[in-house]
């Protein structure tokens, strides 16, 4: 099913055209060709049919993927949920669309297959974990929060597995914050042309700077 707002046709890909899916993911993280057991592996493990592509022409320039589990929430109770991974764009089609209408599509799909809980984590790289949300359908009971649940799961663990940071990205939200220990600005990048109203204002931010740093080394010591 594609919607007329979609930017790209979008299907789920066939175990033959497996590698041309990968390739997406490849070139979007910086990947590595897979050996042939390794590819053994993944195949008889990914399940095509919940599988999705974003077309451009016959060559996949989007793709996600889901894999079908049981989630454990509060009260030992268990639901169906969907495990989202192979989330990548291409480069040259960034910008365009393409991810948000595959999400559009999967999380349908996972209203569709009767999962209340879509989860996606995360990337993991020089011992930092950087954590994505996770996503459920609102009619789930009020009492119930298997995001929150996941997420604790995935600090315990990323602790357990000795790394030294987990990030759970932007923004300041209730749920993160409870989770949180401290929070920092993210990277702010301006570009501007040289003109002189510009030169004056980056003369006056030095200077606004420096003073601080005298002012802070010239303060009596608690």
């Amino acid at each position: 099913m594609t919607t007329g707002d979609d930017p790209y046709p979008i299907r789920p890909v066939s175990s033959e055209e497996f590698d041309a899916f990968h390739t997406v993911d490849m070139h979007a993280f910086h990947g590595s060709p897979l050996s042939e057991d390794d590819r053994q592996v993944v195949t008889s493990r990914l399940e095509f049919d919940r599988s999705l592509a974003a077309f451009d022409g016959a060559t996949p320039v989007g793709t996600a993927a889901a894999y079908s589990f049981q989630l454990t929430v509060p009260g030992l109770q268990s639901v169906p949920a969907a495990g989202v991974t192979w989330v990548s764009v291409l480069p040259s089609h960034r910008r365009r669309g393409v991810l948000s209408s595959l999400m559009r599509r999967q999380l349908a799909d996972v209203r569709d297959h009767g999962e209340p809980v879509a989860v996606l984590y995360g990337m993991e790289w020089a011992g930092k974990v950087s954590a994505y949300q996770t996503g459920r359908r609102t009619d789930v009971p009020a009492n119930l929060r298997p995001g929150a649940v996941v997420l604790a799961l995935a600090i315990r663990r990323a602790i357990e597995a000795g790394r030294r940071e987990f990030d759970l990205q932007a923004d300041e939200v209730p749920y993160k914050m409870q989770f949180a220990s401290q929070s920092r600005p993210l990277v702010q990048v301006r570009a501007a042309r040289a003109t002189l109203v510009e030169g004056l204002r980056r003369a006056a931010r030095w200077c606004v700077r420096r003073l601080r740093s005298v002012t802070s080394k010239s303060s009596p010591q608690a």
